[in-house]
């Protein structure tokens, strides 16, 4: 049986970062995803400058993606108030299908190996130091099991490998916050030039959506809904939503649903952050590291999230090879982390401003009376 360096469960940014820069460095790695290649992810798909560099230092083109330019952001209050800043430089969306499908392929290419449809059903420590992952198949057969010194953890805000691992984890950070919801919609002629080249962020009370345009013309929609809103199915709940919210209103009067809508729990922003690896010599557990929302959940504006993600997988990347003494340091983690930190505070704090309605309106009145107060929030959240 082959023994590996690291064992990366997770096939997103966070887990496909962490696989191709420690694989550059020469370790030996095993990727394991537990869906297909190119699979679907209810995500804003916004790409902020720092995730732009990041793409590109691992050696992908976003413009090659499909990328849309996005160099404005609109933030559009429950009145339908409505404060813009631009957005220097540029953000870029990506679907996510395409952006996974691109870095899992970029990781199998500089010499990670990479499964998909590998469901880890369990991980245990073994005495010698090491972790035994083992894996089945998505019918539920076993398909076996791995050996390997660190195993890393990029499965996502639930981070279920806590319940087979035992890795060290708070409940807060797992608690189940809300709904994701995502579809896409043909918007009227009108409305659609009117979203060239903008992100728009719409705040309602218990939540807010992003819009923006695809390469295709098509309007990219992405909903956060807090927990315990009431009326029946979330899809019902948005479609009221969204005849109630003057702005939304607007935007989807004349517009036809392309696809059902796609959901997902989204749990509690966590703050607590990891700047290198746990377990390892001085505990009784073998090493393991946290990447991506695995680590810290960010709310995800401004395409934050896939920027976090890609940011703790080099700083995951480097904290892996000072560990088993391999090659170079893919980047300072302690840089990464001073970059990622404040930027988990800020959108903690903003994601409580926007759930509500009342905030978010008071908020949107001092931005539009103060712009500058809306570009160094943007600067902070974007740079």
């Amino acid at each position: 049986m082959r023994s590996w360096d690291a064992i990366v469960v997770g096939g997103g940014p966070a887990g496909s970062a962490t696989a191709i820069h420690a694989a550059r460095n020469g370790l030996r790695v095993l990727l394991l995803e537990g869906q297909g290649w190119g699979r679907e992810k209810v995500c804003g798909g916004v790409l902020a400058p720092r995730g732009i560099d990041e793409l590109r230092a691992l050696g992908l083109c976003p413009e090659a993606l499909g990328a849309q330019v996005l160099s404005q952001v609109r933030v559009v209050a429950p009145s339908g108030r409505a404060v813009s800043c631009p957005l220097r430089p540029a953000s870029l969306f990506v679907p996510r299908r395409v952006l996974d499908a691109s870095l899992l392929e970029r990781a199998a290419q500089c010499g990670a190996e990479v499964r998909t449809r590998a469901w880890v059903a369990g991980a245990e420590a073994l005495a010698h130091g090491r972790w035994r992952v083992h894996i089945r198949s998505p019918g539920g057969s076993q398909r076996g099991h791995c050996e390997g010194d660190v195993l890393v953890a990029a499965d996502g805000a639930a981070c279920r490998l806590d319940r087979c691992a035992g890795l060290s984890r708070s409940r807060h950070h797992r608690r189940l916050e809300g709904i994701g919801l995502q579809s896409s919609w043909e918007l009227a002629g009108s409305e659609r030039r009117e979203l060239e080249g903008s992100l728009e962020l719409h705040v309602f009370p218990g939540g807010y959506a992003g819009l923006c345009l695809t390469a295709n013309g098509s309007a990219h929609l992405c909903l956060w809904l807090r927990r315990g809103q009431p009326g029946g199915r979330a899809a019902h709940r948005v479609l009221r939503l969204m005849a109630g919210n003057p702005a939304l209103a607007h935007r989807f009067a004349r517009a036809r649903q392309l696809e059902p809508w796609k959901a997902i729990p989204v749990y509690a922003p966590g703050m607590r952050l990891r700047g290198g690896l746990g377990g390892g010599r001085a505990s009784r557990m073998p090493a393991y590291g946290l990447v991506g929302d695995a680590a810290a959940r960010v709310t995800p504006f401004l395409g934050l999230g896939i920027s976090h993600a890609l940011v703790s997988g080099r700083a995951a990347a480097g904290s892996l090879a000072r560990w088993l003494g391999a090659g170079q340091s893919a980047g300072g983690a302690g840089a990464c982390g001073r970059w990622i930190a404040p930027r988990v505070l800020a959108s903690h704090l903003l994601g409580l401003v926007v759930a509500r309605a009342a905030f978010a309106e008071l908020a949107a009145a001092l931005l539009a009376f103060h712009p500058r107060g809306l570009r160094a929030l943007v600067g902070h959240l974007h740079g």
